[in-house]
Parts: C-alpha cells; sequence; structure tokens
C-alpha cells in the first residue's frame, strides 16, 4: 500500500537539534528518504539576526531602552526557520564515490590526504550533529495551559506543582531541564528548571515540580499574589519545554567550532595518528613513556585517604598499554572498571620520570 511522505527531519552540521523538511525545499521526492540513514546537501543561509517589527514608534526614549530589554524575553513561534536551508538535494555521483570509497580502502585518503581530511571534518561534524539531535529529538514541543499548584508563595526558592495531560512518556521532561512558563496576567516570560517529574502512564499523566530561576523569583510572588487564594495558591499558566543552553554541552560547541586537523603538519603526533589509521599503517612507539614492567605493576601499592588499593590484572594491562609509547591507545572499560585509576597510575608514572 502506498503511503505518501509529507515531511521528514534532519541533522545538519553545525545545528544540535534536527528540524522538520517538507517537498518545497528538497529536490528529490520524500518518499526516496523514507526509511532515513540517508546523507545529504544542504545549501545553507548566510547567517542573519532575527528582527522584531513594532507598528508603532516608542512614546519616549526611556519606553524604547524598556522595551529593548523585553524582546529578549520574548519566544520565537517558528524557531526552526531560523536554521532552515534553502534547498536539500541528494549527493553528487562523486560524493557517493567518496563515501562508498571511505567504507572500503580509502583510497583517496592516500592520494590525496589534505583534501580528505578537509571531507573528514565535515562528516565528523555532521555526525556529531546527528548524535546531538538524536537526544532531543522526541522532545515536547506544544504549549499546555494547566493549572499549576504553589506549595509555598513566600518559599525560596519558587516551586510550581503542574499535571500534564495525554503524556504516554517524558518526552524531554527531564530534571534540569529549562522551562518557559507565562503567568496569566504577568508581563513576560518566566523561566524554571524542571527538579524531578512523576510518571503514570495509566493516566497518560506527568506530575512535574519546577522550581523557578532566581532572577524569576521576586516577580513570579507579585503575580501569584493577585492570581491565587490563601496558602496554597492556584494559578493559570502556560508553559512549554526549553532547549538547554549551549552551556549545557561544551564538547558539542567546542567540536563543532573548531576546523580540524589544521596545523597537523609532516611529523607531528596528530599526522602520525591519523596516517596510521587510515593508511593502515603500522604503529611504531613514537611517544616518550616510563619504562613499566608487570612486576612492578603487581607490587605497586597506591595510599588514597588512608586506604591501600592495588590494581586489578584488567588495570595492570591497561597502564602497561597506556605506557607502551604508541600514539593511540584505546581501553574498553565499564562504568566502575577503574579507569580514572588507571589514568591517574599513569600521569604518576610519568611525573615520576620527569
Amino acid at each position: 500500500m502506498y503511503k505518501p511522505v509529507y515531511s521528514f527531519k534532519a541533522a545538519f552540521e553545525g545545528a544540535p537539534e534536527a528540524i522538520r523538511l517538507n517537498q518545497s525545499i528538497c529536490a528529490f521526492p520524500l518518499i526516496e528518504v523514507q526509511h532515513g540513514g540517508e546523507i545529504l546537501l544542504a545549501e545553507s543561509r548566510r547567517n542573519v539576526s532575527c528582527a522584531i517589527r513594532f507598528s508603532e514608534p516608542a512614546a519616549s526614549p526611556e519606553a524604547e531602552r524598556q522595551l529593548c530589554k523585553l524582546i529578549r524575553h520574548f519566544i520565537p513561534s517558528h524557531p526552526d526557520e531560523g536554521i532552515m536551508p534553502i534547498m536539500v538535494k541528494k549527493l553528487s555521483l562523486e560524493d557517493r564515490g567518496w563515501f562508498s570509497d571511505r567504507l572500503e580502502k580509502f583510497n583517496n585518503y592516500k592520494l590525496s590526504p589534505e583534501n580528505a581530511r578537509k571531507k573528514m571534518s565535515k562528516v565528523f561534524n555532521m555526525a556529531c550533529s546527528s548524535l546531538e539531535a538524536c537526544r532531543s529529538l522526541d522532545d515536547d514541543r506544544r504549549i499546555h495551559r494547566v493549572t499549576a499548584r504553589v506549595p509555598d508563595i513566600f518559599a525560596s526558592p519558587l516551586r510550581l506543582k503542574v499535571v500534564l495531560q495525554n503524556m504516554f512518556r517524558e518526552c524531554g521532561w527531564s530534571p534540569g531541564k529549562p522551562v518557559l512558563v507565562w503567568v496569566k496576567g504577568a508581563r513576560i516570560i518566566s523561566r524554571f528548571l524542571v527538579e524531578k517529574i512523576f510518571s503514570r502512564p495509566e493516566q497518560r499523566e506527568l506530575e512535574v515540580t519546577l522550581v523557578a530561576r532566581h532572577q524569576s523569583q521576586d516577580r513570579l510572588v507579585r503575580a501569584f499574589a493577585y492570581g491565587g487564594i490563601g496558602w496554597k495558591r492556584f494559578v493559570n499558566v502556560w508553559l512549554m519545554l526549553g532547549k538547554l543552553p549551549t552551556s549545557a554541552d561544551p564538547l558539542y560547541e567546542t567540536v563543532v567550532r573548531m576546523t580540524l586537523f589544521d596545523n597537523l603538519y609532516p611529523g607531528s603526533l596528530g599526522n602520525t595518528i591519523l596516517d596510521g589509521v587510515y593508511c593502515k599503517r603500522s604503529f611504531t612507539p613514537v611517544v616518550e613513556r616510563p619504562h613499566v614492567t608487570g612486576e612492578q605493576l603487581r607490587s605497586l601499592v597506591l595510599t588514597v585517604g588512608r586506604k591501600k588499593i592495588t590494581l586489578t590484572g584488567e588495570q595492570q594491562k591497561a597502564v602497561l598499554q597506556g605506557c607502551a609509547g604508541y600514539p593511540v591507545v584505546g581501553i574498553p572499560a565499564n562504568f566502575g572498571s577503574g579507569k580514572t585509576l588507571v589514568a591517574a597510575v599513569m600521569a604518576a608514572l610519568s611525573r615520576k620520570e620527569r
């Protein structure tokens, strides 16, 4: 049975959230990408700022300054349009050949390492953006109108308890997530954080406790004072799950903003690593590391907080591998297996050698 495809979501290089695309900006039938996993090419827009136009001029210079302060609290109606590409198309035959070669022997790297690294940098950027977008792919984007309960209007920080309806699962509502809240009658949006949640899947309800940010505390008390009755006040609010700030994941921002593989000169450690991985060259020790034997590690006793610690057999092997002098060392380990301890021992041995 034929099922038409009207839109799909895609993650783009440098953008941490997936956006929805329709046929109007795609140069191919959407049915061709219905199974996902397709690498596409997008023609992006120039970086532009967001402008707000008002129909009437400000009454005074002071009113204009006040308006400029209030603008930062406005919520855009269609935030995805800020990163919407001009046109999306499929890869050319040349690009498809490059990716096919990358999955096999990667001869393109041997022929032109510089060009291969430039393309790899963009591919790695895209992969990081895709992973980041998957984290928020199913986040709740609806605006909920609910009656919130204020347990104590004089508490600091202020808390709200709300019950969201038609919630089959958490959909991004988790502790630490930002939430935008507008109290009926308030002039501007207030900012909260999710403190805790309790899911009731049978009733399709999600009970959420929100805690106010410090800068929203005073105006919220004033708004609730006029909108509720008694010590436990009930107020009508509109709320929406917000987006995590850039500082919440500094590693992603660092990776996507930097130009990878620049300044990798012949003979440098980074150049040796890339050539060894992608040219299939065998590694030889190129880094000076302290000479460590298995006998030394077996008799090694560490004192941490008056507690004596000895390395397990697997940890000893990891330290030996890390001190072997190779440019790349991968040590797969589970949670609680002692990765931090292994790194500390390697650092201590290196320090002792110097």
